[in-house]
């Protein structure tokens, strides 16, 4: 655990996990392709990054943007660097909706709920490419 926005790895990390908020607050350098361009040098080249990409119910600093707009800032941020490369799982039906965003190629379906336990299966069909 740490900041991934300062950490490295001498060969690269094979994994990256981010969440959007740092002390309560939205991390604005997500939605710049700059420090995702930065965070991509630090991937292996199998590496991946898993992102709390928020939803609605994030409560920004700046009061003229909405959760739903930093959302899509950052996913658009992200496309940028990881062209063709970003998948989504948009929990939105829900009271307190949320995204999760996921770099690389989406493992196949089936495989993948084999590997998971019985309550993460259930999801394997909600992600969807970001377009």
């Amino acid at each position: 655990m740490g900041n991934a926005l300062n950490s490295s790895v001498k060969d690269g990390f094979v994994g990256i996990l981010i969440d959007l908020f740092s002390k309560g607050c939205v991390i604005p350098e997500l939605q710049d392709a700059a420090t995702w361009e930065k965070l991509k040098k630090s991937l292996r080249d199998v590496g991946r990054m898993m992102v709390n990409v928020g939803g609605s119910c994030v409560e920004p600093e700046d009061i003229r943007k909405d959760g739903s707009v930093i959302m899509e800032e950052t996913l658009k941020a992200m496309h940028k660097v990881f062209p063709g490369e970003v998948s989504v799982l948009s929990l939105e039906n829900r009271k307190d909706d949320s995204s999760v965003a996921l770099t690389g190629e989406l493992p196949e379906a089936n495989e993948w709920k084999k590997a998971l336990k019985r309550p993460l299966k259930f999801y394997v069909d909600m992600w969807e490419p970001y377009k």
